[in-house]
Parts: C-alpha cells; structure tokens; sequence
C-alpha cells in the first residue's frame, strides 16, 4: 500500500517513471508515500504554495507539496509553485528561502527530539532504522536536545473533529455532492462522511481554540531548535488485500491510528516538514524520518534533510 491519498505520486517516483511529482497534505498525504515508497516528500508552510486547482478536503489544513528522489529536487518544484496567485486568500507573502546546497556536516545545527510525538510505540523494526537515522544526524555533527511540545493524542483529538466538519462542508455544501450522491462514493469515504456529519459547530470550534493553543505551544518548543525529528508511521506499509488495518504489538489496530498521531501535529500546526528514508525494514520495506521546523523555515527542513540524504543515499540505507 503506498500511502493513501497521494499514494500515486509517491509510487510513480519510487519506480522512476516521473522524477517529481505534486502532493497534497491534509492529515500526512505527502510525509506518508514518502516514506511507504521510499522517495523524498517536503510538506511547505501551510500558505506557502497556492491551493488554487486543487479539490479542497479542508481548506484550512490542505497543503500542496511535492514528492521526489531527493529532498533537493522536491524543494525545486515547492519553491516554483510557492507564491500568492490572487485566488487563494491564505497564501502567504514570505519570500521563498531557497536552501543551500546539501553538505555532509550539521556542526552548529540542534535537532530536537520529544517523546511527546509519540502517540504510539513504534514497532520494533522500524524503530531500529528511527533510531539509525537519528544516531545518523549526531554523527553529522548536529546537538540533539530534548525539547517539550504538545502531546501528539492532544493534537491528534483537536485535529479529527476540524478536519471532519471541514471536510462534510466541502463535500456538503461546497460540491452539492454528499448525501445526493452518496452511492458514488467508496465504503470507506461515505462511512467518513456520516460520521462527520455527526460534528457540530460547537466540536469545531472547540477543537480551532484548542488549535491555536497548541499551535502557540508547538512553536514556543521550536524555538530553541532548528528542526525537530520524529517518525512517519508507528508500521511498515500494510499490504493492500487488508490496508486499513495492521498488527503492532500484538494488537491489530487501523492503520489510520499506527501513523496519523505521528503525521497529524504537522497539520494543526500548519508547520514546514520534510521526509527522507534512512533505511529498511526486516521486510526490506523503506522507512522514513520527518523534520518539522518554524513557519517559513523550509530551508531548515531541506537543509537537514539533504545532509541526511547525502550520508543514507537517496533510498536509505541498504538492509
């Protein structure tokens, strides 16, 4: 299974047939292909990159990206598609910061780590390539620092009630589409639908105060660091005759509860993040790590991740 929503892109430039492509990153739909595919995503600032053209899910968290064999080339094309286009009221005016040229050295850069990113216990497979990559980061040179940010089930509970009404209003209200049509729709999206329908506005505008809240706490831990590092996924990508659902533990959960807590902070916060692979599964599965840093600061976010690229290879380490 490749990801989900943008799962294509990342499985066309995982096998070569295009050398970028466009995502889109509402709840993870760049950081997850990326690193089920073992390819390079980069998630900008949200309002860096007009939504113009693309099927809103919810508005106020979708963000375009890209995907590519490296961070540097997924950079290129945020960087061309980054700027106000006078239909999109959210894109920003900051400059685009275009990233230096990647260097096997992180001397003087402070990554921080935080337990609090971790809604779930990583399986143990891919927690050992996790933990590769950051070792990888210290023997760059780079200082990691223990940092305090928001619980990731805090943000993730904020998160799933915004999303849910803002998606049935874009499918309810904005499209015409659901429930008129609701027969055109898959099992797993108009069971989605129904539940959202379900949210009042008292849910979301609960869940858009806690936001800002957390949004104000995410970026107080950030500013003593210049990137953040965490896990994309708790699992390995699942195989697609049973993708929603995996083991972990000795539990079977849905996948959607192995990898959002990881993806969804990024989200709420709106904050730039990369994804690189660092190595491989026991399965021989690629496996990704994400940097997070402040508003704007996508060169931060290229720049740490090309270093890491330069020394793991643009697939990761080999198994």
């Amino acid at each position: 299974m490749p990801g989900g929503s943008s799962g294509g892109s990342g499985a066309a430039v995982a096998v070569g047939m295009v050398p970028l492509a466009i995502g889109s990153d509402t709840g993870g739909s760049i950081r997850i292909p990326a690193s089920f595919c073992g390819v390079a995503g980069l998630k900008p600032t949200y309002g860096r990159v007009p939504r113009t053209g693309g099927v809103p899910l919810a508005p106020n968290l979708d963000t375009p990206g890209a995907l590519a064999r490296t961070i540097g080339d997924a950079a290129i094309a945020v960087g061309v598609m980054s700027g106000p286009d006078g239909l999109d009221p959210a894109c920003g005016l900051v400059e685009w910061r275009s990233a230096p040229a990647p260097r096997p050295s992180l001397h003087g850069t402070r990554i921080g780590v935080s337990e609090d990113l971790f809604e779930r216990k990583l399986d143990a497979a891919i927690a050992g390539v996790y933990e590769s990559g950051v070792e990888a980061l210290a023997e760059l040179g780079a200082e990691l620092v223990a940092v305090e940010l928001p619980p990731a089930a805090e943000m993730r509970s904020a998160f799933v009630p915004f999303q849910m009404a803002e998606a049935f209003h874009v499918h309810n209200r904005m499209m015409g589409l659901y429930p008129e049509h609701a027969d055109h729709y898959g099992p797993d999206v108009r069971s989605r639908l129904d539940a959202a329908s379900e949210v009042t506005i008292g849910d979301y505008l609960e869940a858009a105060a806690a936001r800002d809240r957390l949004n104000a706490a995410f970026d107080a831990g950030l500013r003593s660091v210049d990137a953040v590092v965490s896990p994309v996924s708790a699992v390995a990508p699942p195989r697609r005759e049973n993708c929603d659902e995996v083991s972990l533990h000795g539990e079977v959960v849905s996948l959607r509860d192995a990898v959002m807590g990881f993806t969804t902070p990024q989200n709420m916060t709106g904050l730039p993040t990369s994804v690189v692979p660092v190595g491989f599964d026991d399965a021989g599965l690629p496996v990704g790590l994400q940097l997070t840093c402040a508003r704007w600061r996508e060169d931060r976010a290229v720049a740490v991740a090309g270093a890491l690229q330069l020394v793991t290879g643009s697939t990761g380490k080999e198994p």
